[in-house]
């Protein structure tokens, strides 16, 4: 906040009184002040409009990713730069639907959601109002922050088993699609530790596709044929190797028992 100095003449004058002219000194302090101010802001507001996700129209922003050499995962919707160090998992819905992309770097998680949106009114101040009185009914707590890419929401929120367990969610408004991000682990509680995961956020592209659809629709999410073979073969190996320590157990059981 910025305040322009008024002298009054005398320890106790009151409103109303005559209140003695700036000096020129006084001024040109102000406004060195002022000056910097807008030179902050404008460069906040910079910094964050240099970040993704970036729409996939938005050329300018789709040379800025590929000139930093990223290689862009398709996931249908949203396009995830590779960043090493990074795993990435899709979440299924009861109806075998892809809902959402799990990043996890270390003890840090990243979870990515896109949706429907108006194309030109956001609706993160919407989300985020529902989001507060949903975890409020499951006595947990949230508090709205001011952050260089807007504002987040932090939360705190109760497991069954008594614990709590910390959140970290930020909202972006593009042209008729909206990306919610919830840090978790670590990084919910200490932005630093996000790192790689940030990268991911800060470099994500949004495709939308023509057809209309609802507010907060999701918008279809798949994973690259080869991370799906991928986790069918891990799949398939966690099975054998389930079943092979039940026939070690059952053999140890069976020999165990007198002849």
């Amino acid at each position: 906040m910025i305040l322009f100095r008024r002298r009054r003449v005398g320890r106790h004058a009151e409103d109303g009184d005559v209140f003695e002219q700036p000096t020129p000194t006084d001024v040109e302090e102000d406004e060195e002040v002022f000056e910097e101010y807008l030179e902050d802001l404008s460069t906040d507001e910079d910094e964050s409009e240099e970040l993704g996700p970036y729409d996939s129209e938005d050329e300018w922003a789709l040379e800025t990713v590929e000139a930093s050499g990223y290689r862009l995962l398709d996931l249908g919707s949203l396009r995830l730069p590779m960043v090493p160090g990074v795993e990435v998992r899709g979440r299924v819905n009861p109806q075998g639907q892809m809902a959402s992309v799990l990043l996890v770097a270390g003890e840090s998680q990243l979870e990515l959601m896109v949706s429907a949106a108006p194309r030109t009114d956001g609706i993160w101040d919407e989300v985020r109002t529902d989001l507060a009185a949903a975890i409020a009914k499951q006595n947990g707590t949230t508090e709205e922050v001011q952050t260089r890419r807007g504002v987040e929401l932090r939360c705190t929120v109760p497991g069954p088993d008594g614990s709590t367990r910390n959140l970290r969610v930020l909202g972006f408004d593009g042209p008729r699609w909206f990306v919610q991000a919830v840090f978790a682990g670590r990084a919910a509680v200490d932005p630093e530790a996000a790192g790689p995961l940030q990268e991911c956020l800060d470099n994500l592209v949004v495709y939308r596709d023509k057809a209309p659809r609802p507010v907060r629709e999701p918008l279809p999410l798949r994973l690259p044929k080869e991370a799906v073979e991928r986790a069918q073969t891990q799949l398939r190996n966690r099975v054998q190797a389930q079943a092979q320590a039940q026939a070690r157990e059952r053999a140890q059981r069976s020999a165990s028992k007198p002849q």
